[in-house]
């Protein structure tokens, strides 16, 4: 009985720390995705400045431009990082989410890229986690 006990105990302070990451992800991934929105909204006035005035200042525009791009790959990297702490993979070719123990896509039918069970042929069951909103 003990043993079940430290057991369940490990278990519990495993899945805390897991929830405290994954909740740590999502409060950089939201940040993220406002400061990225605040990139997007910042080149748009700054192209209908330069389309109001004729004058196209390709150097601040590409800048900005590279500044998106840095962060929505960091964004995608966050995403992509929950996926895995929450039990998903993204398909390559559709890009719909789903179960990373499914070996083909169940929206488009492709093979998806390292799934569960091709790397860990246990007899364990997939943690149950509920989907994100």
């Amino acid at each position: 009985m003990v043993t079940n006990l430290e057991e369940f105990l490990k278990n519990t302070k495993s899945n805390t720390e897991q929830l405290k990451r994954i909740l740590k992800l999502k409060r950089i991934l939201k940040k993220s995705e406002e400061e990225c929105d605040l990139l997007l909204y910042d080149l748009g006035c700054e192209l209908y400045e330069e389309h109001v005035n004729k004058f196209r200042d390709r150097e601040s525009t590409d800048e900005l431009m590279e500044l998106i791009n840095a962060k929505r790959s960091y964004i995608k990297s966050l995403r992509n990082e929950l996926n895995v702490l929450n039990g998903r993979i993204e398909c390559e070719a559709c890009g719909k989410i789903s179960s990373c123990y499914y070996d083909f896509c169940p929206f488009c039918g492709n093979k998806l890229p390292g799934s569960i069970k091709e790397s860990h042929e246990t007899d364990e069951k997939p943690p149950v986690i509920s989907p994100e909103e």
